[in-house]
């Protein structure tokens, strides 16, 4: 799958680093405090995020998991679910398209009152298919660190698109519904760390 090869971990975070201010300028009075801080930390941890998130276990997974990009067709037996726009997949935690859909697409009401329930199915159905040595509680922890996926999203597309229409004050609620609750919070760390080093 040489077509999914992943952006540069370094290069990633020069991208963050770079596009940061040009968000909060654009959109700083309108994001709590606390999300703007965590803003600047992503983009300081850029390169800790993409090493993280490119952590087993692996599968292919498609990068922009929101509601307006799957189609339900329910005539006949049963619901069909089509999933559109593979513009950004990558090889990676395949948990990170559940945390984005949660982060980006639910009221934080809803999303505390399902995502332990919805992360448990998710580790049951990874073990019944053949994912080994990956406990319930690591499921857990990656799932909390990938909800930081929605504000990597929020910073690269922020910056760089017109945020005017109906969708994409939408896109930048999505953040503000999570209530700059994003539990895998990056721990202070030097532009060079790497993970586990």
């Amino acid at each position: 799958m040489t077509w999914l090869l992943p952006l540069e971990p370094d290069a990633f975070q020069v991208t963050l680093q770079t596009l940061v201010p040009s968000l909060l300028e654009t959109f700083g009075a309108a994001m709590p405090e606390r999300l703007q801080r965590l803003a600047r930390r992503l983009a300081d941890n850029g390169a800790w995020y993409m090493h993280r998130r490119a952590g087993p276990p692996r599968t292919i997974v498609h990068g922009n998991f929101r509601l307006d990009n799957l189609l339900f067709e329910t005539s006949g037996e049963g619901v069909t679910l089509t999933i559109i726009d593979w513009q950004v997949p990558f090889v990676g935690l395949g948990v990170v398209d559940i945390a984005y859909f949660a982060a980006s697409c639910l009221h934080q009401e809803q999303r505390r009152a399902i995502e332990r329930p919805m992360i448990g199915i998710y580790h049951a159905t990874l073990l019944a298919n053949g994912v080994h040595g990956y406990t319930l509680d690591r499921c857990w922890e990656d799932y909390r660190f990938a909800t930081l996926t929605a504000l990597a999203r929020l910073i690269t597309s922020g910056a760089l698109l017109d945020f005017s229409s109906e969708r994409g004050q939408g896109t930048v609620s999505g953040c503000h519904r999570s209530d700059g609750r994003y539990p895998g919070r990056p721990q202070r760390r030097r532009s060079s760390a790497r993970p586990g080093g």
